[in-house]
């Protein structure tokens, strides 16, 4: 369970650094379709990975209880 938590804990961890990254403007996310367009996806990217940090923080904790309960 523990190396699972570290796991976690790190996916999170990168998770909020693209979050911060994104909102400080120093990365910016785009796609290019077959003719060379980029769409920039940068907000969507950003809820995506919100999204993915709180279902992160969810399941550590889901982990944390876990190895509380008495077996």
């Amino acid at each position: 369970m523990t190396a699972l938590r570290d796991k976690l804990a790190t996916d999170l961890q990168t998770c909020e650094g693209l979050i911060y990254s994104i909102r400080s403007k120093t990365m910016e996310t785009y796609e290019v379709d077959g003719q060379g367009i980029r769409t920039y996806t940068t907000q969507r990217r950003l809820s995506d990975h919100e999204r993915m940090a709180e279902n992160l923080r969810e399941t550590i904790a889901l982990v944390d209880a876990l190895v509380k309960l008495p077996i």
